[in-house]
Order: C-alpha cells, then sequence, then structure tokens
C-alpha cells in the first residue's frame, strides 16, 4: 500500500472518529437536556419581569399618565415610555378622582367615548364601572386626551397542517416534553405597522406522562417565536399553571409597536399581563393584575 493512500486512508479515519464523537456528545447532552427537563415539575418561559418598576415611578409621572382599563379593572396606566402600576395610579390619582373620561375597544376596533365611576379598591384589585350600556362582556379602556392608541383588529384565522407545523417550531426544545399541539386561538394581526404575523395560544392537544403546556406563539414569515411558555409534569400538583388567552392588540404607549395584552388563569386566579414589545419578538412584561376567581 503507498504512503499517499495509507495517508487518504488515516484522513477518513479521523473524520469518522470527530463525527461520532460529536454525534456522541450531542446524544449525551440531549440526555443530560431532557433528564433536567423532567426533573423539573414546573418550567415557565417567558419575556423579562418589569411589572416591579412600574410601582416605583415618581409621583408627577403618575399624575400625567393615561389610566387603562381592562373589563372593569385597573390595569395601570403609561405615560409616554413609562408604565404606572394600578396600585401607584390608584394611590396617586384614582382615589380622589370622582370619574374619568375612556376610549373603550373591543377587538375589533374602537365602541367609542364613555365615562368611568370612582374607582373603588377590591380585596387585590381596583375596579369600577362605565356608563356604556349595556357594559361590554369584553373590553380595553384608555384615558381620553391626546393621540388616541392604535387598536390593532384580531382577525381570526382558520388554522391549517402549517399552523401546527410553525407552532411546533417555535416550541423548540420544549417539545421534548410533549410535542402535541392544540391550537386554541389563532389571529391575523400586526405588532409593527405594515407587518403581518399570526399570533396563537396553544396548549397540549393530549397528556403525556411528561405533562402538559400552554404557550403563546407569534409566526412571521417563516419565522415563529415562542412568546410565553408553562409547563407543569405532575398535573395533580397544578394550581399555579396557567392557561393562556390573547385579549388584545393595542399600542398603548404611542411609540409605533402594539403591546399584546394577555390573560392567564390558573385553577385559582386571574392574571391580566401587558407584554411590551421590545425588538426581534422580544418582549417585557410591565403591568400585571391579578385576582382571585
Amino acid at each position: 500500500m503507498s504512503v499517499k493512500k495509507k495517508n487518504k486512508d488515516l484522513r477518513k479515519s479521523r473524520i469518522v472518529f470527530i463525527l461520532i464523537m460529536v454525534l456522541a456528545i450531542a446524544i449525551i447532552a440531549g440526555i443530560v437536556f431532557l433528564v433536567y427537563l423532567t426533573s423539573e415539575n414546573y418550567i415557565n418561559y417567558g419575556p423579562e419581569n418589569k411589572v416591579a418598576l412600574s410601582e416605583q415611578v415618581e409621583s408627577v409621572t403618575a399624575k400625567q399618565a393615561k389610566t387603562i382599563v381592562l373589563n372593569n379593572v385597573l390595569l395601570g396606566a403609561v405615560k409616554d415610555t413609562t408604565w404606572v402600576g394600578a396600585q401607584k395610579m390608584y394611590d396617586e390619582v384614582l382615589s380622589v378622582t370622582p370619574s374619568i373620561e375612556i376610549n373603550m375597544y373591543s377587538k375589533e376596533g374602537r365602541i367609542g367615548t364613555f365615562e368611568t365611576a370612582r374607582f373603588k379598591r377590591g380585596e387585590k384589585i381596583f375596579y369600577t364601572k362605565t356608563t356604556k350600556l349595556p357594559e361590554p362582556d369584553d373590553y380595553i379602556a384608555v384615558q381620553t386626551g391626546g393621540v388616541m392608541p392604535n387598536n390593532v383588529a384580531l382577525n381570526k384565522i382558520t388554522t391549517t397542517e402549517e399552523d401546527v407545523k410553525n407552532v411546533k417550531k417555535a416550541l423548540g426544545k420544549y417539545k421534548l416534553l410533549n410535542s402535541s399541539v392544540k391550537i386554541v386561538e389563532a389571529y391575523q394581526t400586526s405588532i409593527v405597522e405594515g407587518e403581518q404575523v399570526k399570533l396563537y395560544s396553544v396548549t397540549s392537544s393530549d397528556s403525556t406522562f411528561l405533562g402538559v403546556y400552554s404557550a403563546i406563539v407569534c409566526v412571521k414569515g417563516r419565522n415563529a417565536y415562542l412568546i410565553k411558555y408553562a409547563y407543569v409534569k405532575d398535573t395533580e400538583l397544578s394550581s399555579d399553571w396557567p392557561v393562556y388567552s390573547i385579549k388584545y392588540v393595542i399600542d398603548l404607549n404611542l411609540d409605533g409597536k402594539a403591546e399584546i395584552i394577555l390573560q392567564e388563569t390558573t385553577a385559582t386566579k386571574i392574571n391580566y399581563l401587558v407584554e411590551e414589545y421590545i425588538k426581534n419578538m422580544k418582549f417585557n412584561e410591565v403591568l400585571k393584575v391579578s385576582f382571585d376567581i
């Protein structure tokens, strides 16, 4: 055998050895990752939580902010790009304000201008009534004054296998836990003006020995993004596990990018969440209110 052929065979052997080692490392890493995931009963993925900052704003900012109401519940307020928490807004402004004028919106668009009653303190929330009669079952409202927020219509779409594939793409590594998909809500909408996206609330279509999940997914063109994800392995210990639903897409802070308003429903409570779009399908969670069911 020539030296040239020996060197060629040696190079082939080295390449095969390297490929085998890379494959082995990938398999071991996958197994370790799966063991880690399955050792956790509850896994939660989502936007960076900035809610605490909304209760730390200065009084002068709160007094200049526009109140946000969701289904008679005080969600908070916003002044330019500064978010004001519900507790701060009530303490600084609404506890001594007889009523405010609001623009009311449904998922389809603006309903009209109405007034609220004085806000009242509940056990965990602040709430009001409006002069809109009968009151809608589902609405979001923003205090009037200046430019009105851009309420982006949520257009329901009929889902196909392509939608399911995109959701699975967004789930990524979490498919190891449960890869089944049930699309609960599907909408065509726009977060950045002129850019159409599809927004889904999804959950697992069956309960496996690896647990169940709920998620919010956004698809833009060929790219699929996981916005929020909550998983629980043991459904007997799932009182804090939330099911997500999409409430509204609306530009509350008038920065040209719409916020996503979500509802988290657990066995014992409901959370309303405001997810502020930053860029590249990244969000910050900026407002949150919770109340018992």
